[in-house]
């Protein structure tokens, strides 16, 4: 069995800030694994500016990985298009990738293995489920990192930032874009990216609305779309038919912890509760969206950088650590 002092579960900026910051406190034996063929996570599909990275201001995500893999020294192994699919009592992984099925000692964990993105299928939407309905997350990558056209008219549902975004590349692209649907009172997102990605096109946003059906055989036809109550549940007779090809999903992201979930620790709503990186297992450490959802790309560097230092600190005293 292969032995590492630290292993990393993902290799976007909270497991690349984590490596940075473990380095810096003397660890030299790192391996970062990431499923993906690519390091950066989500970032090399964010075209978009808007990541702040002092003193060097708003990046795109590409510019942004560049960043940090800069402050990355030598001495850390990164393999990518590599899954962890299993994480057991004592620190070992099992890793499948081109080299076969291996197991792992490692020291100290850090799962840095980010979020997942709710689908249209976990929400109450009734009708068939014809092509064209698709996460945010993966129109953006079909988009900017293969060009590929996705439909004629798209609604989204959701008006979180990344809906925002991926309206506005939609609207770029040459695509219409009808309606950003919202169910809450106001804006999902921060109100500037409302201003710069809806109304730079004069995309409607329509809140306190939901969609409750689809419409359509083999392709997506229609929607129909509903006024909510106060709390949240479509009101009875108030819908009505938004003629489209293609739907958008942003409705929400679930850390992705399932690695962990036969260990013996608490989580709460899907998320690893309290507010340290450090857990009830000494040896393991969670960071980034794996722990809860971020707003911010910096606040997911900033926590990384802590389970490093912690998983650093750990490793050279022999026990637990707090955050």
């Amino acid at each position: 069995m292969e032995k590492r002092e630290l292993v990393i579960v993902g290799a976007g900026p909270a497991g690349i800030s984590a490596a940075i910051a473990a380095q810096r406190r003397g660890l030299r034996d790192i391996l970062i694994i990431d499923r993906l063929p690519q390091v950066g996570g989500i970032l090399p599909q964010c075209l978009h500016r808007g990541f702040e990275r002092a003193p060097l201001g708003a990046l795109t995500g590409p510019e942004y990985v560049k960043t940090l893999l800069t402050a990355l020294g030598d001495g850390v192994e990164v393999r990518t298009g590599a899954f962890v699919t299993e994480m057991t009592g004592g620190g070992v992984v099992t890793v499948a990738g081109s080299r076969g099925v291996c197991g792992i000692s490692a020291g100290a964990v850090i799962l840095a293995a980010g979020c997942r993105e709710r689908t249209v299928g976990s929400l109450p939407v009734y009708g068939s489920r014809p092509a064209g309905v698709f996460t945010a997350g993966s129109v953006q990558k079909m988009l900017n990192l293969s060009g590929y056209h996705v439909g004629i008219r798209a609604v989204v549902l959701g008006s979180g930032d990344v809906g925002m975004i991926v309206a506005h590349h939609l609207a770029a692209s040459g695509a219409e874009v009808p309606a950003v649907i919202e169910k809450a009172r106001g804006v999902g997102g921060l109100m500037r990216n409302k201003r710069l990605y809806l109304d730079t096109h004069s995309i409607p946003l329509i809140t306190e609305h939901t969609i409750t059906e689809l419409h359509g055989a083999r392709r997506l036809e229609a929607v129909t779309v509903c006024r909510v109550d106060k709390t949240g549940k479509p009101i009875p007779d108030s819908g009505y038919r938004l003629e489209c090809d293609t739907l958008i999903s942003s409705v929400g992201l679930v850390p992705e912890l399932e690695l962990i979930r036969d260990l013996p620790l608490r989580f709460e709503a899907g998320v690893l509760s309290g507010d340290s990186v450090a857990t009830e297992i000494p040896w393991l450490f969670v960071c980034g969206n794996a722990r809860r959802v971020h707003s911010l790309v910096g606040s997911v560097a900033t926590e990384g950088a802590r389970a490093g230092e912690c998983a650093a600190h750990y490793l050279s005293c022999g026990s637990s650590t707090t955050s």
